[in-house]
């Protein structure tokens, strides 16, 4: 709620949990933007980072995002304590 929050109150578009593919691989990230040239951004909250096999889907996600050439934001705990300094900083690297 906090990231979705965020992007509404900056004025950002956004899909909550859209399926994209990669490859034959359905994803669903948890927020998807578009920066401003256009490409698609994938937003994910990585949130139980002390349970091992979270831990590995997570890994295989983010392979799955690099290896399509797919823009990523992680997101974190800390991240979301402060989004009006730390998410938003993840978004304009990323052009959004």
């Amino acid at each position: 709620m906090i990231i979705d929050d965020h992007l509404y109150k900056t004025g950002r578009a956004h899909a909550y949990e859209p399926v994209i593919f990669c490859g034959t691989k359905k994803l669903i990230p948890d927020f998807l933007v578009k920066n401003g040239s256009g490409e698609d951004v994938c937003i994910e909250y990585w949130g139980m980072m002390d349970d091992e096999a979270y831990r590995r889907r997570m890994e295989l996600k983010r392979g799955l995002y690099a290896s399509n050439h797919i823009r990523l934001i992680d997101v974190t705990d800390e991240d979301i304590k402060s989004p009006d300094l730390f998410l938003e900083e993840k978004l304009r690297r990323q052009g959004c």
